[in-house]
């Protein structure tokens, strides 16, 4: 996780459209100014440069989220201390080394600057910085400490601003000087309340943004229960600890909006799931069986890697029950979501309807000609056409749905690339019925006519195979 910096930031392999026309001139504002921003914070090492185009950026209010996601999760790398550790290529670290000091000099210019937006969004930045780099300088470490805990460590800035992640990078640093534990402690107590009183229940109209937040809060109240897990002595409030870390893992709902929180887990060095800890700690303490088996149930659910411990563990409880396959059909079919029904003619004038398949699987794929992300998983989509879904018709089966689009693109795509895997062009109404927030999408569609959102971000092909028993 350490060097996600310099490539020239994380690539995220999911599309988001604007809605409006007013959103796609914000979009492309936001992305001119963004693609020049990093060019001269990365390649061209400028930083008067640098600094004009996130000033233009700060100017307007519309563009305020991207203003944001450029500096927590993007130009914040710079500052993570011995980043280029691990690098061995001397023009690497030569190019990381220029970095860093143009970084450091458009920060100290944004501190003197007088723009509010701008000075607000990199405040917890530079108080961070400053605490960093001056680890030995009692007074200010308490001035800046205070400071960030009085008018940073709120709850309009937590998520927003960051200042959770922030807020814990300065704790670590400043509970190492005794004279400063008490502080530190302060803003440790205020980050725990914060995300143990603000959690963000999911429901069918939370909105996208309000997922990440979801997924932010829910990633940090896992990582520092896990990380007091690792330092109490007590079994039973290890146990408790290490509960609450299992539960507040990333879900579904977290890993299909991992960036809400993805970023967060690099400055901090976190783990992408704490389940294991507590399974690991439930098993070695000898823990009743059905709760483990509970315990591994939802695991398995939400990692399909650990289908075969469950099964090796459901053998050991239930050694006269060959029904496990039963077991884990009815254990999907309780987590899912009821299907709406697919009717529709596919490009080659086909019908779909996904009624005719019911006791089979169903993928269905939501992606668009426009969309990058979509295209470089194209072969593995079609590959996975020809070797699982036609040689098991009888099981799965397969519909893709071309999204903003228009027939004679997505047909000339089509033989251009020799793909001959299902398509049908999108209305619209399929994406809101499914609530398809970005692209791609993969939908998989239970036996029994219910659904299961596959993770953003994960090996798709082996989560569906170890879902249906493919």
């Amino acid at each position: 996780m350490k060097h996600f910096i310099i490539a020239g930031l994380l690539f995220f392999g999911i599309c988001i459209t604007a809605n409006s026309q007013t959103n796609k001139v914000n979009y492309e504002l936001s992305a001119l100014y963004n693609n020049n921003f990093r060019k001269f914070i990365y390649n061209e090492h400028n930083a008067d440069s640098a600094f004009y185009y996130v000033k233009k950026i700060a100017s307007d209010k519309l563009l305020e989220p991207s203003l944001k996601d450029l500096m927590h999760n993007q130009f914040t790398q710079s500052f993570i201390k011995n980043i280029s550790e691990g690098i061995n290529d001397a023009n690497q670290i030569n190019q990381l080394n220029k970095t860093i000091a143009v970084s450091k000099l458009v920060l100290s210019k944004i501190d003197t600057d007088t723009t509010h937006l701008l000075k607000e969004v990199a405040r917890p930045i530079i108080i961070w910085t400053k605490i960093q780099d001056n680890p030995n300088d009692i007074p200010l470490l308490t001035n800046l400490a205070t400071e960030f805990l009085t008018h940073n460590l709120t709850p309009s800035q937590f998520y927003s601003n960051k200042t959770g992640r922030y807020g814990l990078l300065i704790y670590k640093i400043i509970n190492e000087k005794p004279e400063l534990k008490p502080l530190a402690l302060k803003i440790y107590n205020s980050i725990k309340d914060n995300l143990k009183n603000n959690q963000i229940a999911a429901t069918e109209l939370t909105s996208r943004t309000e997922l990440q937040k979801r997924a932010y809060y829910r990633y940090l109240y896992a990582f520092i229960s896990s990380n007091e897990a690792s330092t109490t002595a007590d079994p039973f409030q290890k146990q408790a600890l290490l509960k609450t870390a299992f539960d507040f893992s990333p879900d579904f709902n977290d890993k299909n909006n991992q960036q809400g929180y993805y970023y967060d887990m690099g400055f901090l060095g976190g783990k992408e799931s704490f389940e294991e800890d507590y399974l690991t700690f439930l098993i070695k303490n000898d823990s009743d069986k059905k709760q483990v088996l509970q315990t591994l149930l939802k695991t398995a659910l939400n990692e399909p890697n650990y289908k075969e411990k469950l099964r090796q563990f459901y053998t050991e409880i239930y050694p006269s029950d060959s029904n496990f396959s039963t077991f884990w059909a009815e254990s999907i079919e309780n987590k899912a979501e009821p299907s709406p029904v697919i009717i529709t003619n596919q490009i080659d004038k086909k019908l779909f309807s996904s009624k005719e398949f019911h006791g089979k699987w169903i993928l269905i794929d939501f992606w668009g000609t426009w969309c990058a992300p979509c295209r470089r998983e194209h072969p593995d989509l079609q590959k996975f056409y020809n070797q699982l879904v036609l040689q098991n018709s009888n099981k799965i089966a397969l519909l893709t749905f071309a999204c903003k689009d228009t027939e004679d693109k997505v047909a000339k795509y089509m033989k251009e690339k020799g793909y001959s895997f299902p398509v049908a062009m999108s209305d619209g109404n399929f994406e809101t019925n499914f609530k398809v927030q970005g692209y791609p999408t993969k939908i998989l569609v239970t036996p029994k006519g219910k659904y299961i959102r596959i993770p953003f971000d994960t090996d798709w092909v082996n989560f569906i195979k170890q879902y249906s028993d493919l």
